[in-house]
């Protein structure tokens, strides 16, 4: 079912429709630059697409706020300030006090470890009155602990589709990219090819910049002479600048993993979108999408790297043309704007 925007306007309330976000200041501006996905692809696309709706929003870090009709709760992080625990929390009774709906955006499965995340999570399902999550295993994971309304609504593609393209580059390049939280699973997969003998280029975007001495040491001792890796600062601008550089992706994951294993598919699809074959572990949320890529093996990799790209090129631009479509930003605001007017009635 679709909305018109005046149909929209009749769902609207005075109330805010607000973010609880581990930033200690945050507008639209900011939430949509952050180098978190959680904050970027999720709470800035909602509040965006909310507001074109005629909804009120805001962002919050737990501080007092006028009357909301709902807060969704984003992903939790206390190790800039040790009180945002207590804080949200308080928060968050305060609020279901008052009569607002409680959302919990879930993007990772913290519940699986044993941190001051783990201890927020436990307590705030107390409140909620539903859940979102990114990925399907991730409403396992939480189906366990609750009884109440979950959600489904993936991450967007961030980035322009690009049909794809031979490189001609001197020697085979892999793109990473990544959120720090993904980094050891990238290293513990090249660390495993300490006898890959096929010359290669490896450029890996990710958050943390500059790479701690620490972790090139590591890289440096384990990964074969024949690999070069190289880093830099994640940006969109950057990561579609490398897009158009590299010849195909890859996606270590956190396959057994139990916090990691239920990411959604953005990056897959990110990758496919910026036209690469790719390289991954076969998280749940890509097996959908089995027929694009192929599984992150080295014998797959030695493969790539020594054989044409060009026989690939026929899986990604399927890809494009069938399935990236359902991922733009347009078509994933649309699925929390119906959802804020289910929850509005």
């Amino acid at each position: 079912m679709s909305f018109s925007g005046r149909e929209n306007m009749q769902h609207r309330t005075p109330f805010l429709n607000e973010w609880l976000l581990p930033m200690k200041s945050c507008n639209l501006r900011i939430a949509k630059e952050s180098n978190l996905a959680s904050v970027r692809l999720r709470a800035a696309l909602c509040c965006e697409a909310l507001e074109k709706h005629g909804y009120e929003t805001a962002f919050s870090d737990g501080h007092p706020s006028k009357r909301s009709r709902a807060v969704y709760v984003g992903k939790f992080s206390d190790s800039d300030d040790l009180k945002r625990k207590a804080r949200w929390l308080d928060f968050l009774s305060n609020k279901k006090r008052e009569g607002s709906k409680i959302i919990i955006d879930y993007t990772d499965n913290h519940l699986a470890t044993n941190s001051h995340a783990t201890l927020f999570y436990k307590k705030a399902l107390d409140f909620a009155d539903g859940v979102i999550c990114s990925s399907n295993v991730l409403a396992k994971h939480i189906r366990t602990y609750i009884d109440i309304p979950i959600t489904i609504i993936p991450d967007p593609i961030e980035v322009n589709i690009e049909p794809p393209v031979k490189k001609n580059n001197p020697r085979p390049t892999a793109l990473w990219f990544g959120h720090a939280s993904n980094l050891s699973y990238f290293l513990s997969f090249i660390s495993k090819l300490k006898t890959f003998n096929h010359p290669m280029d490896i450029i890996a975007i990710t958050n943390i910049h500059p790479m701690p001495d620490d972790v090139l040491k590591q890289i440096e001792n384990a990964i074969s002479p024949s690999i070069n890796v190289s880093f830099l600062s994640w940006s969109r601008d950057i990561l579609t600048a490398v897009g158009k550089i590299a010849d195909f992706c890859i996606i270590p994951a956190g396959v057994q993993d139990p916090k990691k294993d239920g990411a959604s598919s953005n990056r897959l699809l990110t990758a496919l979108a910026l036209g690469l074959p790719v390289l991954a572990d076969p998280l749940d949320s890509y097996l959908p999408f089995r027929d694009f890529f192929e599984i992150l093996a080295e014998n797959h990799l030695e493969k790539v790297v020594s054989e044409p790209l060009e026989t690939q090129f026929e899986q990604v631009l399927i890809a494009q043309s069938s399935i990236l479509k359902e991922f733009t930003q347009n078509a994933i605001s649309s699925l929390w704007v119906n959802d804020a007017i289910l929850r509005d009635r």
